[in-house]
């Protein structure tokens, strides 16, 4: 049983074909000759920087994802396992753009991606606390 289900089967099913149909037509930038020659010898179209993915070749690679894998840290006891029944929160990245009070919108700095780990990392933290307290998350 899922721990948590946001989307119905068939609300999976049209994102699924939305991603699909934005795939093929509007395709993804890569600003990369050594990654454009890789996917046009792979079966997708590349007009300058631009690659669009026909569904065929989508589904395939995630036919071939693995249904779990663990990222590791530095340290070889700080590691998170994506997948399976794990619910994991962390940031991946960090936002391009950042905003805030004092300095309005504007290219996101390293401090930006900082905060946003602590402020993610203490949520995390209190969504523990109010689980393992009798609460909800």
């Amino acid at each position: 049983m899922a721990l948590f289900q946001y989307f119905s089967r068939n609300d999976l099913e049209q994102v699924h074909a939305t991603v699909l149909r934005l795939m093929n037509e509007v395709g993804v930038r890569f600003p990369h000759d050594p990654a454009l020659q890789v996917l046009k010898k792979a079966g997708c179209r590349v007009d300058a920087d631009r690659v669009r993915f026909p569904a065929n070749i989508v589904e395939e690679a995630v036919r071939k994802a693995p249904a779990k894998f663990t990222i590791y840290g530095r340290n070889p006891e700080q590691k998170v396992e994506i997948g399976g029944d794990n619910v994991v929160f962390l940031p991946c990245y960090g936002a391009p753009i950042a905003e805030d009070i004092k300095q309005g919108r504007r290219n996101a700095t390293l401090e930006d991606l900082i905060r946003f780990i602590k402020y993610k990392s203490h949520q995390q933290g209190a969504a523990n606390h109010r689980r393992s307290h009798g609460g909800t998350q």
